[in-house]
């Protein structure tokens, strides 16, 4: 039974257990978002990087092979993540921002937090849809890419690949963590799906100007990169995909951003639970 329809019909199928509840939240969101054909588009122009980028590869491993260098370029995952950032940022514009707004536009909350589905569970249902949306356009190119990368590869360099899967993992899981929490969170605060995706791309695009003005006027502080989403994205990639110790403070950054944007959203759930009551 779909949670937006007006009359009561009475459900008596099985009841999911406490602790996978949330499963039937994430898998109704993304059921949602796939049948949408723009986000199916979306996804199929977050992946055409991927062929440029397995292009410039293959000229890398031809060109490192006529120099005798043997070494494997791993800078095509960079730049890959630094492409990726502005598809994430309009997928959840356009889809991510409607995630809570909606159910508090139709007055939704009410049968969503009727027990025995709690604020965690409701919570983690609607993160996890929108974690699974950003993984799928930073993790699956991602690891296409790494899959060209060993085919190219004349010695089969398994293990440079077992390597770059953990890498590629944990940078799109923090990163996406990142930009998940905050953007639950705006659609937490407003009504129309529209306005929250507006905030959330004036938010993106205005830090990312601001950080630019500011590098100019004051200088290339490292700093001065935490203030801007897509900084913190990209760099969150560098530090983990490159190894690069000196991107270590985005990393960080971006892990302690994820944490308090999710017990803001927490407290703001919970607000609205009592609002509900």
């Amino acid at each position: 039974m779909s949670i937006y329809q007006s009359r009561y019909e009475r459900y008596d199928g099985p009841i999911e257990p406490a602790s996978t509840r949330f499963l039937v939240i994430a898998e109704t969101e993304l059921r949602r978002l796939y049948k949408e054909k723009w986000v199916r588009r979306l996804f199929l122009m977050a992946w055409a990087p991927v062929l440029f980028l397995a292009a410039r590869l293959y000229l890398q491993l031809v060109v490192g092979e006529a120099l005798g260098d043997d070494s494997t370029p791993d800078d095509v995952f960079l730049m890959l993540f630094k492409a990726e950032a502005w598809f994430v940022a309009i997928m959840l514009a356009a889809f991510g921002s409607s995630m809570i707004a909606r159910d508090v536009t139709n007055r939704s909350l009410t049968l969503y937090f009727t027990r025995p589905l709690d604020v965690d569970q409701y919570l983690w249902g609607k993160l996890l849809g929108v974690l699974i949306t950003v993984l799928g356009v930073t993790f699956v190119p991602a690891m296409l890419l790494a899959v060209a990368q060993l085919l190219m590869s004349k010695e089969a360099a398994f293990g440079h690949f077992l390597d770059m899967s953990w890498r590629i993992a944990a940078a799109s899981l923090v990163a996406g963590s990142l930009v998940s929490t905050l953007i639950l969170l705006l659609s937490s605060l407003g009504r129309s799906p529209r306005y929250v995706g507006v905030a959330w791309l004036g938010i993106f695009v205005f830090l990312t100007i601001a950080r630019g003005v500011l590098v100019k006027v004051l200088g290339p502080y490292e700093l001065l990169d935490l203030i801007s989403i897509q900084h913190l994205f990209v760099q969150t990639g560098e530090c983990v995909l490159m190894g690069d110790s000196e991107q270590l403070s985005a990393l960080i950054a971006s892990v302690l951003l994820s944490g308090f944007f999710y017990v803001a959203l927490r407290v703001r759930l919970q607000s609205l639970e009592r609002a509900q009551t």
